[in-house]
């Protein structure tokens, strides 16, 4: 008595110890903390002033000035060569007065300022550059900068509004090839065709708003079509990072496709501040070190990213995945077939109503979930709420896997038959604690793998089993609650393939599986609490 006695302390005080690392969290159950609604929130670094030309300002020098003509068809660079010569003497300005200009390779220097009246339009020809290396600009809020050729701020203000060169997606493409930085001041823009990332550039696209500054992706055509795309040819990998926005899409389009250096896994894609609604995948990232996803909200989309290799340190901070079809990642870190990628964090990323597997990782090094969740909805069969093959080094810490109010054990409303909270195929090197997994019908289901540490976790109401080990070696499970295992026991009657309703299911033999300290609480079967193969497994000193 006294030897059980001290087993269920043991047990208690490593679940309550593992619970109360955080004050916040209430391991058997507090949901909301994993599902909070992200915040509203708005871009509080003001954009860059956009002046315009009154006509009165000192040293201004009129185009016309020196013999440019503005009926778009005379060519008026050697004009605007000339009033750039002038204005440079004096620190000057350069003003396109009424007309519409037509102009090849010019260069403004630093102390030359650029302006333009809000009836204007410069266009520069095909195959020609108009390289604006000042800071004083003086361009209108609307598009008055055209032209098949390209405009280079980037040695100047290195800023641009999609606004001065036309609107929607064809603005925003422009804008990206003259300025790093991209600001978007309206409250809609439509992307009708791929903008393609021009390389060795770090581009920011910066809205102003989180609900806001829409971006609607319509992006119509067969496979996968894209809003963005950087695909890595030669020189320095581009970085894109997209903030403060919300994106819409009905045509089933991704928004990004980015693809860094194949060596030397250069490049780096960042999301933040965006509310996603609609579309197929959000993000399909390979080959980028130090990818994000921070204060991202999506509904109705399929998947937030997948990475298909080469794709390392990633985190997941502050993400809620509401009602996607499939879930938020399929990560696979195979890289052409051959190494791993490695390191993937995710903290306060929560995937809620998924109808897939929310989280499915494979061929990586060093996952982290913390504060994390799982939350199936109704869907297809055999699925998971983390599926997580051949990862080696991994750690589960205070999350909730779950499928939501436990209807996914109801035939008659169509609803998946099998579930799998945490499922383990040939992992290594790993540590489970203080989580609460619930609902499910198998709890954690471990196939191969070793090196396992299952410890200070509730286990609530799993149908089938809340363990079952396949071929595992090296496992200790110890300090643990399990409640209500077995609730669905009514199950075996209405699905005539299915039996359990056990603590702990072993398949085959299994190699030093330590099953002790543990709280079984519930047990509606509770011969069978340990069942199946039992050579490799030891229970000893625990409670029911």
């Amino acid at each position: 008595m006294f030897k059980k006695i001290i087993s269920v302390s043991l047990a208690i005080m490593l679940v309550l110890g593992l619970a109360s690392c955080g004050s916040e969290m209430k391991i058997a159950g507090n949901q909301s903390q994993f599902y909070t609604e992200p915040e509203v929130k708005t871009n509080l670094v003001a954009f860059p002033d956009v002046k315009v030309i009154v006509g009165n300002e000192e040293n201004l020098f009129d185009v016309k000035s020196y013999g440019a003509v503005g009926d778009n068809k005379t060519d008026d660079t050697a004009a605007v060569n000339a009033a750039i010569e002038a204005a440079s003497a004096v620190n000057g300005i350069v003003y396109f007065s009424n007309g519409k200009y037509l102009i090849g390779n010019v260069t403004f220097p630093a102390n030359v300022g650029f302006a333009v009246a809000s009836s204007s339009t410069v266009s520069v020809k095909k195959d020609a550059k108009a390289v604006i290396n000042s800071t004083d600009l003086y361009i209108p809020k609307k598009a008055v900068l055209a032209g098949e050729g390209s405009f280079d701020l980037t040695g100047g203000v290195n800023y641009a509004y999609p606004e001065w060169f036309g609107l929607g997606g064809a603005g925003i493409a422009k804008a990206i090839i003259a300025a790093d930085k991209v600001y978007l001041m309206k409250t809609s823009y439509s992307i009708t065709e791929t903008i393609v990332i021009p390389q060795s550039r770090n581009i920011e696209i910066i809205g102003s708003c989180n609900t806001s500054t829409i971006i609607r992706t319509e992006v119509y055509g067969k496979g996968e079509v894209y809003g963005f795309v950087y695909e890595y040819e030669s020189g320095a990998a581009s970085n894109l990072t997209l903030s403060y926005m919300r994106i819409l899409d009905d045509s089933g389009a991704n928004l990004v496709k980015f693809c860094g250096n194949p060596e030397t896994k250069e490049g780096k894609l960042e999301l933040s501040v965006m509310r996603i609604e609609g579309g197929n995948v959000t993000a399909v990232v390979k080959n980028s070190t130090g990818t994000l996803f921070e204060e991202i909200r999506t509904g109705g989309i399929r998947l937030l990213a997948r990475f298909e290799g080469g794709v390392n340190n990633a985190t997941f901070n502050k993400v809620l995945c509401a009602g996607n079809t499939q879930g938020m990642l399929e990560a696979d870190g195979a890289t052409d077939g051959v190494g791993r990628s490695e390191n993937i964090y995710f903290h306060h990323a929560s995937s809620v109503s998924a109808k897939g597997i929310d989280f499915t990782i494979s061929n990586y090094d060093d996952i982290t979930f913390f504060h994390s969740s799982g939350d199936l909805g109704a869907g297809g069969t055999n699925e998971a709420s983390l599926r997580m093959t051949n990862v080696d080094d991994f750690e589960i810490t205070r999350c909730w896997w779950a499928s939501n109010a436990g209807l996914s054990y109801s035939p008659a409303a169509g609803i998946a038959k099998i579930r799998v909270g945490l499922e383990l195929n040939n992992c290594t090197n790993g540590k489970i604690r203080g989580n609460s997994i619930v609902n499910q019908w198998i709890g954690v289901e471990m196939n191969g793998g070793s090196d396992i540490m299952i410890e200070g976790n509730t286990f609530q109401a799993c149908g089938h089993s809340e363990l079952t080990f396949n071929g595992a070696k090296d496992v200790t499970v110890q300090g643990n609650s399990f409640m209500a295992a077995g609730q669905f026991g009514q199950m075996k009657d209405e699905v005539k393939d299915l039996d359990g309703n056990y603590v702990m299911e072993a398949l085959s033999a299994n190699e030093n599986i330590v099953f002790k300290y543990n709280v079984l609480t519930g047990v509606n079967r509770a011969d069978d609490a340990v069942k199946g193969n039992t050579a490799g497994i030891t229970v000893t000193d625990n409670h029911q």
